[in-house]
């Protein structure tokens, strides 16, 4: 009965602690991914879903205002409602946050990229070390239909391709990012079929 008695303890502390959990980044998303918008294409926070996990990764450390979560989110577009996982920045300094729309929706994010570009990093190895973690960031959300392949790194751009993977494996965006004495100057995402562009700088 005593272990009973512990056992249910423990369960009530570890709902508790859990529905205490991210609470400031909670109200943020509550705030500005709201149900209540009757706005095409638009993505909500639904509390009930409840899916919110703290990533670690190196990009920490060139945005050290921001936290990394991976947030289930609903997206609703025409008829079309989907639930899937987003990448969300949390500036805990200004209550604000910053929503990466996973890769099949939105391509690669010009808002993520955006925030590296004319960034110099100090060696050929720590460039390779970012590029690697900004493909692992890209995916979230994607993983179960794209993947980043045959990554090269250059002297003067670095090269990779985005498959998709769900149907017959296809190459479905080609990447170049320019690089300049270890500076990134420009990411370009290429469609392989129109050979439209669209570019990031």
């Amino acid at each position: 009965m005593r272990k009973f008695l512990v056992i249910l303890i423990f369960i009530g502390f570890t709902q508790e602690s859990i529905s205490q959990e991210f609470v400031e980044l909670k109200k943020v998303m509550k705030r500005e991914l709201p149900d209540d918008l009757n706005l095409d294409g638009r993505w909500v926070y639904e509390e009930e879903i409840n899916e919110i996990q703290k990533i670690e990764t190196d990009i920490e450390k060139y945005l050290t205002d921001f936290e990394f979560y991976k947030v289930r989110l609903v997206n609703y577009l025409g008829w079309h409602i989907n639930d899937t996982n987003c990448l969300v920045l949390f500036n805990k300094s200004d209550s604000s946050i910053i929503l990466i729309e996973p890769l099949w929706y939105g391509g690669v994010s010009k808002e993520l990229i955006g925030m590296f570009i004319d960034y110099k990093f100090q060696t050929k190895e720590e460039l390779k070390k970012f590029v690697f973690s900004l493909q692992d960031l890209l995916l979230i959300g994607s993983k179960q239909n794209k993947d980043f392949r045959n990554t090269v790194i250059g002297e003067n751009k670095i090269t990779f391709d985005l498959y998709e993977t769900n149907r017959k494996e296809r190459i479905w965006r080609k990447i170049e990012i320019g690089i300049d004495n270890y500076t990134l100057k420009y990411l370009d995402s290429t469609n392989p079929v129109t050979k439209e562009t669209t570019k990031i700088e």
